[in-house]
């Protein structure tokens, strides 16, 4: 059954009867798979009409084709966002999170299983020993649905052991890990319709034959061949193999849930099972013919005889993501209300360990803690959780170390340490240091280590998490373990954070790796390098890593570095006129000309002082950027010549052809179109030479200036399409951005007005998350002449003066003077002439305080077509004669 309207999944909270905490309602979908459904799809949120009508569709047609439910569901989901990630805009909200599905799973609670609410059962033992606690529920060990995070990849490999064989899976991990949580998920999607027997803790092959009796459908152990303990065993789950067989509905599945109970390992002797014969139950369980499936979970994997043989797969649970314990946290009611930044901190000292954070929000609160689980372990480990809290008094920091300190406890952390050879403590301790799931070699360079591997793993201290690119094994600790492991020792976690430092700057200087990925490596390296107190290597680091994030746009985080590394520096270094160069140029992108002027000849200064001329030529260079930017083309110009010079004269070829390329621009601008041609195409050589992809783009973009001021539109789009080929293999959506805006300008041009707003619109979408403030005044100002073009002036003035006011704020006279202009013509067509007049006067007395003189002409022409329609043709003529003088205008050479 298909439920497709709005919130058809979500349950209603209603007070609990004893009067504490609440309790739920379950909603629609889960009390009709709860009454016999085998499958119902339902939204657990608000949902698009759109949405849910082609979901369902794509969901019945996989159901046609032969799909299972789930599948059905995965397919439609991934489809749909597929065509919402390609179609873009504000409508393409994501809601594939939206539908759920609910599948019937029957669970052992007595002779009467189906009938009335699911509530706890307990089944006689053997000779009216102690009974086998069998949990009843929807479905067994599952959370509430919608509230189960992550685990997408291990649930996948989970149900790929499950269908090869049927055998069943081990399930092992840190306690706390989410363990019992994953099997419950694993059992609601694929295990949808079989009785399950759920058994918890210490036990014994009675207990789990009593269990699985209580599961079984009916009356199919009515004569009681399964629990009468006068037959052995073996005949009696032979017996269980055709009883399971002959029922019309699928056989039982068999939870053992918290197996680490019934392991022991005794001083000396390799680990094994506490009952000799729950061992042997196992293994002739796992030979079954036709298989009934057993999931395990448990801190410890099973003996290694066992595992060995093959006989139930083990998967290790890692620790959750980081985007997977940002979702966690939205389930957390105080914890998600914490600012940003606070539980940045959190996740840093936790990781990825959910039953630290529920500790965590449970002493953050004031009222009753509502899982009865974390309360029994509250009470357990702590003086009571009401004098607890009462000692954090709601200060998150003594929040937090209170909930680590009840984390250790719970996981035994310090007897497990303790039980550990002294070669596998120290893998740990270089393992725990790396934030990250990271490959053997980032930790260990010894070759036989397989033995400490495998005991570590064991005690659930590490765990194999994903394959990297290369297809190597990836590992990782928990994030508090690593807290812990500092704490006890720090000099092994310092000599463990420098190995750390080495290994990822290795990263970083891969040059075959994404630019991101690059960064991520550099920033790694940095935090190491900074536990370990090595800070003039860190900032050493920071200067690579400062140009890739520049490359990319990310000037906020690049900015931050640079702030770090001047702390970490003299004044007056070196690497501080490096961190103020930096600076200056995220300052000058980012439109603030004083600013990045201030942090250039600040590390001008340096370098002048300390002799040297690299920083010096790399600081002139830069200045003579903004000053480009401000419009002063004579002290630009000696400024890119005096650094053209020192490049040169330094053999740094590639540093040499920027400053070509920049004086080109200055060509450009004084209306010189060959030698800004021939400039362009020569520092082109030059970076081509030297592979820079990104000012190869540069060049090509300003040779399509060249060629469209030539009228020569089809080569400008040439350049324009070769450019943004190159910067989507790199991942440059800085100069993609800007490219947008180019070609916008040429459909412009050419008349295709509606495929030049397309590309404004993208440009100031990519400007607006980027805070790039000078390409959203850009953006916006190209959109009001495309606007203006079509007719539509309320929106196109609406456009120009939002640049105009973008203009103003970053102190850019160029631009500024450019919206005035469009201001006024867009007065004139309104038939306002006089208000369109003062505009332009305006924008012309802008114009006069710069070197620029290719805008000057529209002004003019603008000025003239106002004086026209004031019945003032001599006035007309003169300015009109001014504008085509002015385009066609030569500035002298300069030298």
């Amino acid at each position: 059954m298909v439920l497709a309207g709005c919130s058809t999944a979500s349950a209603r909270r209603l007070p609990r009867e004893d009067g504490g905490g609440t309790s739920f309602l379950p909603g629609m979908a889960e009390q009709l798979a709860a009454f016999g459904l085998s499958a119902v799809l339902a939204m657990s949120a608000p949902v698009r009409d759109t949405y849910a009508g082609e979901l369902t569709a794509a969901f019945y047609t996989g159901l046609a084709s032969g799909t299972s439910p789930l599948d059905a569901l995965h397919r439609a989901r991934v489809a749909r966002e597929e065509i919402r990630c390609q179609a873009g805009g504000d409508a393409a909200l994501p809601e594939w999170h939206i539908p759920v599905l609910y599948t019937a799973a029957r669970t052992a609670s007595g002779p009467h299983a189906g009938n009335g609410p699911s509530r706890p059962a307990h089944v006689q033992g053997p000779d009216g020993g102690r009974p086998a606690t069998v949990l009843a529920a929807r479905t067994p060990l599952a959370l509430p649905l919608g509230t189960f995070v992550g685990r997408r990849p291990q649930l996948r490999l989970a149900a790929r052991a499950l269908a090869d064989d049927g055998t069943g899976l081990v399930v092992h991990g840190l306690g706390g890990g989410g363990k019992s949580a994953f099997v419950g998920e694993l059992l609601r999607f694929h295990a949808a319709g079989r009785p399950v027997a759920l058994v918890r803790g210490r036990t014994d092959v009675e207990e789990i034959l009593h269990a699985v009796a209580a599961a079984l459908p009916g009356s199919a152990d009515q004569t009681g061949l399964l629990t009468d303990a006068s037959r052995p065993w073996p005949h009696r789950l032979r017996d269980l193999v055709g009883a399971a067989a002959g029922h019309d509905t699928a056989g039982p599945v068999l939870v053992l849930d918290e197996f680490e109970a019934n392991l022991a390992s005794d001083a000396g002797a390799a680990p094994g099972f506490a009952d000799r014969e729950l061992g042997e139950f196992l293994d002739t369980w796992a030979e079954l013919a036709p298989r009934i499936p057993v999931l395990v979970t448990s801190r410890h994997p099973l003996p290694a005889a066992r595992r060995d043989a093959g006989r139930l797969p083990h998967l290790a649970l890692p620790p959750l993501t980081p985007a997977e314990t940002d979702l966690l946290r939205l389930r957390l009611p105080q914890t998600r209300r914490l600012p940003r930044s606070e539980w940045n901190r959190f996740k840093e000292a936790v990781g990825g360990h959910p039953r630290s954070y529920g500790y965590l929000d449970a002493l953050l609160s004031r009222t009753s803690v509502t899982d009865a689980d974390l309360e029994l372990r509250l009470r357990r480990l702590t003086a009571g959780v009401e004098a607890t809290r009462a000692r954090v008094a709601g200060r998150t920091r003594s929040a937090l170390r209170e909930a680590l300190r009840i984390t250790a406890a719970d996981t035994l952390l310090d007897e497990l340490l303790a039980t550990l050879a002294p070669g596998s403590r120290t893998l740990l301790t270089y393992a725990a240091v790396h934030r990250s799931p990271v490959p053997r070699r980032a930790f260990t360079d010894a070759e036989d280590v397989s033995h400490a591997l495998d005991e570590l793993v064991s005690a659930g201290l590490l765990a194999p998490d994903g394959e990297g690119r290369d297809g190597e094994r990836l590992w990782s600790v928990h994030r508090w373990t690593a807290a812990e492991l500092v704490r006890l020792d720090g000099p092994s976690a310092r000599a463990a954070h420098r190995r750390a430092a080495i290994h990822w700057a290795g990263v970083l200087d891969q040059a075959s790796l994404t630019q991101r990925e690059r960064i991520r490596a550099g920033f790694e390296a940095i935090a190491h390098h900074e536990a370990c107190g090595q800070t003039a290597q860190a900032a050493e680091l920071a200067q690579p890593v400062c140009r890739l994030l520049h490359a990319v746009g990310h000037w906020t985080a690049e900015e931050q570095l640079c702030g770090r590394v001047l702390d970490w520096v003299e004044p007056g270094s070196a690497q501080a006129a490096q961190a103020h160069r930096q600076l200056g140029l995220v300052a000058r992108d980012r439109g603030l000309m004083a600013e990045a002027r201030d942090h250039l000849e600040r590390a001008l200064t340096v370098s002048d002082t300390a002799g040297d001329l690299l920083g010096i030529a790399f600081a002139e260079h830069q200045l003579g950027s903004v000053l480009h930017e401000l419009g002063d083309f004579a002290d630009t110009e000696s400024r890119y010549r005096r650094a053209f010079e020192v490049f040169r004269e330094l053999g740094r070829d590639r540093d040499a052809a920027a400053s070509r390329y920049q004086l080109a621009m200055l060509d450009e601008n004084r209306g010189n179109a060959a030698r800004a041609r021939a400039g362009y195409e020569e520092a082109l050589a030059a970076f081509e030479r030297a592979e820079d992809t990104g000012a190869v783009v540069a060049c090509l973009r300003s040779l399509a200036y060249v060629a469209q001021d030539a009228q020569d539109v089809a080569g400008a789009m040439a350049h324009c399409r070769t450019a943004a080929a190159l910067c989507r293999e790199t991942g440059d959506e800085i100069q993609e951005m800007e490219i947008r805006n180019q070609v916008g300008t040429l459909h412009v041009v050419s008349g295709e007005l509606d495929q030049a707003h397309v590309e404004f619109d993208a440009a100031l979408r990519i400007a607006t998350a980027r805070g790039a403030l000078e390409e959203i005044a850009r953006s916006h100002q190209h959109l009001g002449i495309c606007a203006e073009r079509q007719g539509s002036l309320d929106i196109a003035e609406e456009h120009v003066r939002t640049a105009l006011d973008f203009n103003r704020q970053l102190a850019r006279v160029v631009g500024q003077a450019q919206c005035l202009t469009r201001l006024a013509a867009l007065d004139r067509g309104r038939g306002r002439p006089l208000a369109g007049l003062a505009k332009a006067r305006e924008a012309l007395a802008l114009f006069r305080r710069t070197d620029e003189t290719r805008d000057r002409a529209d002004t003019y022409r603008v000025i003239g077509d106002c004086f026209q329609d004031l019945g003032r043709p001599a006035a007309a003529d003169r300015y009109h004669s001014r504008g085509s003088v002015t385009t066609g205008m030569t500035p002298p050479a300069t030298a």
